[in-house]
């Protein structure tokens, strides 16, 4: 019995349209408008997951939307009315 062989598309055309799963820190920066210095400290304080490749720091998107969701909503006092 001979197996199907699979039939993966590796064209630029095809990987220009698949979203990118994760991202650097300097994207994770443009991405969420935060400094780099507050990214890593709550990755060090364990408030971000981050993964290493060799050197490489890589962060999820969906890492970073659970993190960014996880924030406290801002309160803001009420600006008095003027007449």
């Amino acid at each position: 019995m001979t197996r199907p062989k699979l039939s993966i598309d590796h064209s630029p055309a095809a990987t220009a349209n698949r979203p990118r799963l994760a991202t650097d820190v300097k994207g994770a920066v443009d991405y969420t408008g935060l400094c780099r210095a507050q990214l890593y400290k709550d990755m060090r304080a364990g408030l971000l997951v981050a993964r290493k490749k060799g050197s490489r720091t890589i962060l999820l998107y969906e890492d970073l939307d659970r993190y960014l969701k996880a924030m406290p909503e801002a309160k803001f006092k009420p600006m008095p009315m003027k007449l």
